[in-house]
């Protein structure tokens, strides 16, 4: 529960640092508010390891998961995935509410 709570606390940090660079962009004369997509940031940090796990999931599972489905998804905004995982890791990392159970 803890590793889930630490994750997604790193999650919600880097979601709310790509939500600040974008909007800190566009505050720039002449320029407009455009959210950098998480295939975007992905090839900035490491091109490599995208290129990998496209190149596996083509091999390994099905070809359609590559193109439809995961190309959707990295086409989000970095800050919206991020914080939107983050916020799943947290919720599974929070505390249980313990229920007493009576019978009789």
């Amino acid at each position: 529960m803890v590793l889930f709570k630490f994750f997604g606390s790193w999650f919600l940090a880097f979601g709310v640092l790509a939500l600040v660079n974008d909007v800190t962009r566009a505050l720039a004369p002449g320029t407009k508010l455009a959210f950098l997509s998480m295939r975007g940031l992905w090839q900035m940090v490491s091109e490599t390891s995208l290129t990998a796990l496209q190149t596996t999931v083509h091999n390994s599972l099905h070809p359609l998961l590559w193109d439809p489905v995961l190309v959707a998804v990295l086409k989000l905004p970095a800050w919206f995935l991020l914080v939107g995982i983050g916020s799943g890791l947290c919720f599974l990392g929070r505390r249980r509410r313990q229920v007493e159970l009576f019978t009789n």
